[in-house]
């Protein structure tokens, strides 16, 4: 794997780690929701992992206990942009300041499909 590239980012998410796997390494490495977790276990804080629905807002924050919850994640368009966590599905322990909420656009574009 490589890590080639960081971005410190203001606000919810504090951190941006893009992470690359070579192709002859594709069958052997997790799902990204897996490794998701398995980095929030080892760093014992919430890691985000884009949703599969075709909603740019849509992720899936993975915590420190190895559980996943539904995320609503806005970009302002500041330069470099704001990001913020609006709502997720359950609580998260390590994010008391984000209000828990149902997520209908999630639910929606599930459905739709």
């Amino acid at each position: 794997m490589d890590l080639p590239h960081e971005d410190r980012l203001r606000d919810d998410p504090s951190l941006s780690l893009d992470i690359y796997v070579e192709d002859a390494l594709v069958d052997e490495a997790p799902t990204e929701p897996e490794l998701a977790r398995r980095l929030a276990t080892a760093l014992g804080v919430p890691v985000l992992c884009p949703a599969e629905e075709d909603l740019p807002s849509a992720y899936w924050p993975a915590t420190s206990s190895g559980e996943s919850v539904r995320a609503r994640l806005y970009a302002s368009d500041d330069e470099p942009p704001v990001h913020t966590i609006d709502a997720v599905g359950s609580a998260v322990g390590q994010l008391p300041h984000i209000r828990v909420s149902d997520l209908p656009e999630i639910a929606r574009e599930k459905g739709g499909r």
